[in-house]
């Protein structure tokens, strides 16, 4: 809750018509605070104490914040006054007393501003309320329900949060392990960042699968559950908000994966953790789908069988047929590593994901010299250059013993070990004409490699 400024006006006393004290249900005992001054003692108190209150009386609404946003159809006001007696008893009297009533609440929504109830405590909550904008006042008022020039007023809008699962149907038989959702939701701001302090109205949402957690989604419109088993499934998303707390909104959608439905599935057990370089296994395994080198220039497509794409935060890295691949050079922070099986017209099929949260102080190495698609004559020497980030390289030929991020490079040529150096740049010499392929990757001082492997790649062309 957020304090509000002090909000005091004139005493000015208006009179309220047809103002009953039979109100809309009161929450809490009344409370009398102290009153503090004297009381009115000039010639004429007799006649004007009715009107004139204590020019020191003050009211506060201390909650909600103006302008806040709140979720469900319940608001609870409270307030604070000073120099002047609630009290619970005198509602309705015909006897006014110096310095001493009760206060009014009103509710404005829609242009009509209503009256709700009299009230002694120092808190009202009011239930049902409409989704949209509400202006709440609170007014001092004396026991014959005469008006006083003394109130505050708070304006919140109030939201109804709603998600739909559009699609797929309830039933639907899938053909893939895994399966995209079609979101709708309603009266509720999906955060791109999760985490943080709770904001009424504004959060994410969770997905779980057969009552078990599967990962969470912030996309307002869509949403991948993946890894699915063969058989029938119920899928669940839950709003919750930035602290992941539940605001108890969610639906559910049962499936059901076909026995013979291809899957892929991420080793994400590589990734339990931050991980340490630049360098990405893409280690996968299909169900169902056989992974061709074919498929990437032959446009003929075979049922059951392709290759996969790539992506890094929704961007294609490349596609490839290994079982084992690797995206170089992948910055620090959090990440999303996904592959999508693919046939040869490249078409997608089923997918999974993992999050990658990568060390800021990742080590990388890159090739700058030659550039890639470099034509090389025979015979002629290829000079490598590198860079190298967040890994000192040392002469291995002094014996060090292995130190945290420090080693130098080794070269392997078309998968074979070719020789090892510590500065920025060597030679390779006698390639043969043909398609090579050269890559250098970091080693500790030991000429162990180092885990997790760091290294670059470069295809040259000679002839």
């Amino acid at each position: 809750m957020f304090r509000l400024p002090l909000l005091t006006l004139g005493l000015t006393t208006l009179a309220l018509s047809g103002c009953g004290d039979e109100g809309l249900g009161k929450e809490s005992a009344p409370t009398q605070p102290t009153v503090e001054g004297d009381a009115d003692t000039d010639a004429d108190a007799d006649t004007d104490t009715d009107t004139d209150p204590p020019a020191e009386a003050t009211l506060t609404l201390t909650s909600p914040a103006d302008g806040s946003r709140m979720d469900g159809d319940t608001v609870t006001l409270t307030w604070e006054v000073e120099n002047f007696l609630l009290d619970a008893a005198a509602i309705g009297g015909t006897t006014n007393v110096p310095g001493s009533g009760h206060v009014h609440v009103y509710d404005s929504y829609g242009g009509t501003d209503t009256y709700v109830d009299a009230t002694a405590d120092t808190s009202y909550t009011l239930y049902g309320l409409a989704s949209g904008p509400h202006t709440f006042t609170i007014r001092l008022s004396e026991n014959n329900h005469a008006e006083l020039d003394i109130s505050a007023s708070v304006t919140v809008e109030l939201v109804s949060p709603s998600v739909v699962i559009t699609s797929p149907s309830s039933g639907t038989v899938v053909d893939a392990s895994s399966v995209e959702l079609e979101l709708q939701i309603g009266d509720f701001t999906v955060n791109p960042t999760v985490g943080g302090a709770a904001v009424d109205g504004e959060g994410h949402y969770h997905l779980s699968v057969d009552g078990v957690y599967f990962d969470y989604g912030t996309d307002p419109t869509s949403a991948w559950v993946t890894r699915l088993t063969p058989g029938d499934h119920e899928i669940k998303v839950e709003l919750v908000g930035n602290d992941h707390l539940p605001i108890g909104v969610e639906t559910s959608v049962p499936v059901t994966v076909s026995a013979d439905a291809i899957g892929v599935s991420l080793n994400t057990s590589t990734y339990v953790g931050a991980y340490d370089s630049a360098t990405w296994p893409v280690e996968v395994t299909t169900t169902n789908w056989t992974l061709t080198e074919s498929s990437l220039s032959d446009s003929t497509v075979v049922p059951g069988e392709g290759h996969y794409h790539i992506y890094v935060d929704g961007v294609y890295y490349e596609a490839n047929y290994q079982a084992l691949a690797y995206a170089l050079h992948q910055p620090a922070g959090d990440h999303v590593l996904a592959v999508h099986l693919a046939d040869a017209t490249h078409a997608e099929y089923a997918r999974d994901y993992v999050r990658v949260s990568c060390e800021a102080d990742r080590p990388d190495v890159t090739i700058t010299s030659p550039p890639a698609g470099e034509i090389v004559t025979a015979g002629s020497d290829v000079r490598l250059e590198v860079s190298v980030e967040n890994f000192s390289l040392v002469d291995f030929n002094l014996g060090r013993p292995n130190a945290q991020e420090e080693g130098h490079l080794h070269v392997d040529v078309d998968g074979g070990y070719y020789g090892a150096f510590y500065e920025s740049t060597t030679t390779i010499v006698g390639l043969t004409a043909g398609t090579h392929t050269i890559d250098v990757g970091l080693y500790n001082n030991d000429h162990s490699e180092r885990s997790p492997v760091v290294f670059d790649t470069l295809t040259v062309e000679v002839q």
